[in-house]
């Protein structure tokens, strides 16, 4: 019976290329053995996640930072593993992977998997939106693996464009904040559009882990002015923006809405404007 459920795992493991953790394998092993679970082709709802190690980077790297560095990520890639995450792609200066499927807890929660996953590394910058993605097996000589194919890593790569713009943390869409909402405070943010996607916006919020009450102040503040910013009302948007830095004062998207504001009111084109913003464009 071991040597049987040895050989699951293995194709398991095989199939995943070793990009998930060791009790998730396991408990994909048992549904599949058990007929809970295949490797069919399908559309199943997935929360993605990328994970922008770029502010953990020093400006010099030296023989010890770069040890620092090389603990950290394998940090990283641990926790998201532990936490029921695939990694679906590694680069020296981000991870992508994405949680829910298969779905092994009826308790999922991403926020609390994030939470477990950025402790000690809470500088981090992480884009997190979820879809509908498109998963197929693709078989080789030896096993195959089963991946999906989708344009997400281009929204998260634009949503990590805006994070670092912004200086935001975690950064979530309208669709995660659906799922979420229940006991979490957020800052609604403006919209993106996304290159090649026409037609296409989503809208951001920014993950508010802080529960103090000058920062559930300025978030009022910030998101009276940004009711007037996106009706073009630019003079009162700016005032409310403002009242946002009296509170935090090096708070960088009031600063940012500041001076957009004061660009369209200088330019005049509040008629062409239409308060979204094109990342593939800054």
């Amino acid at each position: 019976m071991k040597l049987v459920m040895l050989v699951w795992l293995n194709r398991v493991f095989d199939i995943y290329q070793g990009n998930i953790g060791k009790d998730y394998n396991r408990k994909i092993a048992y549904l599949w053995q058990a007929n809970k679970f295949n490797f069919s082709s399908s559309k199943v709802w997935i929360t993605n996640v990328l994970f922008d190690k770029r502010p953990l980077i020093p400006n010099e790297i030296d023989e010890k930072t770069s040890d620092i560095l090389a603990i950290k990520n394998i940090d990283i890639e641990y926790k998201i593993k532990q936490n029921y995450g695939i990694i679906t792609g590694i680069t020296q200066k981000e991870i992508i992977a994405y949680f829910g499927y298969p779905k092994v807890s009826k308790h999922f929660t991403i926020l609390n998997y994030i939470k477990n996953i950025i402790k000690n590394n809470n500088n981090l910058n992480i884009a997190i939106h979820s879809s509908n993605e498109y998963f197929k097996f693709i078989p080789d000589k030896k096993v195959g693996n089963y991946r999906y194919f989708s344009n997400v890593d281009l929204i998260l790569q634009d949503m990590i464009k805006y994070a670092r713009e912004y200086s935001i943390g975690i950064i979530i869409t309208d669709v995660v904040y659906k799922e979420l909402q229940k006991n979490i405070q957020v800052r609604m943010l403006d919209r993106i559009n996304i290159e090649n996607m026409s037609n296409y916006s989503i809208r951001l919020f920014e993950l508010i882990l802080s529960n103090k009450k000058e920062t559930e102040k300025m978030i009022n503040y910030f998101h009276a002015g940004l009711k007037f910013y996106e009706e073009k009302d630019y003079k009162n948007a700016i005032s409310y923006f403002k009242q946002c830095l009296k509170i935090i004062p090096a708070d960088i998207p009031s600063l940012k809405f500041i001076e957009r504001c004061k660009k369209f009111i200088i330019e005049n084109k509040n008629n062409k404007n239409d308060g979204d913003s094109d990342l593939e464009e800054k």
